[in-house]
């Protein structure tokens, strides 16, 4: 009850203030400098550039997927899997998609390099930004590996890797402002995030899932400005007889 009496009285107060103001005529120049009027400023916000759950269907159009090795280990992509998922249904797993695709939740093949690639998108006034991956790993130790990636080119990329069994489905992210390889992609206006996996020959297992993939931003955003020339009053709430 406190919080929204408060909410009342503050409302009451500025719609007396706005109802002054209106009665004392149109502003001027004169009276913004008079007040100690400020310009609009801008904060650092975070933007959500991708959010991907595969709920809606994979591949999708956030992504490009493809297997740069060919017939090589056979012609396998990431594909949507319900073998197993974080939460809901559908994840992607790397050797379900493809000519030479694997039946669902079996067993990934040797001399796999399947490519999921989502991009390019603007940092170029970002002051950071991370992408961010649910996985579930299967996967030879040191040998076979899932890796998330980024590049500001689109051709050479660097970033983690990890593989072994995960023991449950895990977090795994990339801070573009510090990618291994790459450096400080923040300032680029073009860049793209890989998930990507790749096997050697021998020992196989069930492979790697990702799920909830998430890219974020943190950039500037105005707050709030108001010149009245397009909009007058409608962006805004007086409350003249609030009492």
């Amino acid at each position: 009850m406190a919080s929204e009496s408060a909410a009342v009285r503050c409302s009451a107060i500025a719609g007396l203030a706005l109802a002054l103001a209106l009665a004392s005529g149109p502003a001027t120049a004169d009276d913004d400098v008079a007040r100690g009027a400020a310009p609009a400023s801008a904060v650092l916000a975070t933007t959500v550039v991708l959010d991907d759950d595969f709920e809606q269907g994979f591949p999708n159009a956030n992504w490009d997927v493809f297997d740069p090795m060919g017939i090589v280990g056979g012609d396998l992509t990431w594909g949507a899997s319900t073998a197993r998922a974080d939460g809901d249904t559908t994840s992607a797993w790397c050797a379900g998609g493809g000519p030479d695709a694997q039946p669902d939740g079996t067993s990934y093949v040797d001399l796999m390099s399947s490519w999921m690639v989502h991009g390019p998108f603007d940092l170029t006034d970002a002051a950071g930004a991370v992408a961010r991956l649910r996985y579930w790993l299967d996967t030879e130790p040191d040998e076979d590996l899932l890796r998330l990636l980024a590049s500001n080119d689109g051709f050479f990329f660097g970033g983690v890797e990890v593989s072994g069994t995960s023991g449950g489905w895990q977090d795994l992210s990339l801070d573009l402002a510090d990618v291994p390889g790459e450096g400080d992609l923040t300032g680029s206006p073009e860049v793209w995030v890989a998930i990507v996996f790749t096997s050697g020959a021998g020992v196989v297992g069930e492979g790697a899932y990702v799920d909830r993939v998430r890219i974020e931003r943190l950039g500037p955003s105005e707050l709030f400005a108001d010149d009245f020339e397009s909009a007058g009053l409608s962006n805004w709430s007086a409350v003249i007889d609030g009492f």
